[in-house]
């Protein structure tokens, strides 16, 4: 009996059997490694969301950080800066005098300190960190440098923060966001008196959930006061929505990617 066809189809029928089992191994290791890559990759990105929200909690002050709660006028976001971009399109002594008043709040800058901030910002037109800006003349080149930089130990009580935690460049002609403001610059802006006003309509009992000033109200307040309405082309009452960011990181090992986008 020939028995050679026998043999041939069995070792056909086993060698199919390993290749198959061979190649499920194959494609379950690749979608092994597949899935790695996503979970390391995943993992990257969620990390690099982390160490940005890190970085901005580490420049909060200590008592943002354990949770106290504060006024949140004295909580800083972008919208609570000074915009400083309107004051490099016009010559405005009102704005001038607002920059001013706002830095010798927080700096004690000498007077004159704004103009000549705002003459080296126009000299270096296109620059988009204040970072590059220097400042010419020798009573204040000292002075600008630590306000740059802020003091080592803030947030600590009387210490400097850096330039760039109160003020902003955003190519808008709004220079303050009404209702997100910082204290410094309500008061920079209004005044003493109309900011006092503001803070107190604020802080009135049983307002819920509706602290921040409405238009009305501010309507009221600027007219008691008799502030200027031609001063309110530079401000803003709503808040701008808070932008999305996405993080988005490659497993080195696979090439996987993957993103997480979140509000800043």
């Amino acid at each position: 009996m020939n028995i050679l066809p026998f043999v041939t189809i069995l070792i056909l029928v086993i060698s199919l059997l390993i290749s198959s089992f061979f190649q499920g191994h194959k494609e379950s290791s690749l979608s092994k490694l597949g899935l790695t890559g996503v979970t390391e990759a995943y993992r990257l990105a969620r990390n690099s969301k982390q160490e940005d929200l890190l970085r901005k909690v580490k420049n909060l002050p200590e008592e943002k950080q354990k949770g106290t709660k504060k006024y949140f006028r004295e909580r800083i976001t972008d919208n609570s800066k000074f915009n400083f971009s309107p004051l490099l399109k016009e010559e405005n002594p009102f704005l001038e005098e607002v920059l001013q008043n706002f830095l010798e709040r927080i700096y004690h800058c000498p007077k004159g300190f704004s103009k000549a901030l705002i003459e080296s910002a126009k000299a270096n037109p296109g620059f988009t960190s204040f970072e590059e800006l220097s400042m010419p003349q020798p009573e204040f080149h000292a002075l600008w440098y630590k306000m740059l930089k802020g003091s080592p130990n803030y947030p600590d009580a009387g210490e400097w923060p850096p330039f760039s935690h109160h003020l902003i460049l955003r190519d808008e002609k709004e220079v303050i966001v009404i209702r997100k403001a910082s204290l410094f610059l309500l008061q920079a802006f209004f005044g003493e008196e109309i900011a006092e006003a503001i803070v107190a309509k604020e802080k009135e009992p049983d307002r819920g959930k509706k602290i921040q000033i409405s238009d009305k109200e501010l309507k009221e307040i600027l007219t008691e006061h008799e502030f200027p309405k031609e001063h309110l082309v530079y401000t803003t009452h709503q808040h701008k929505k808070k932008g999305r960011k996405t993080a988005h990181e490659k497993d080195p090992t696979t090439g996987v990617s993957a993103k997480i986008v979140y509000s800043r």
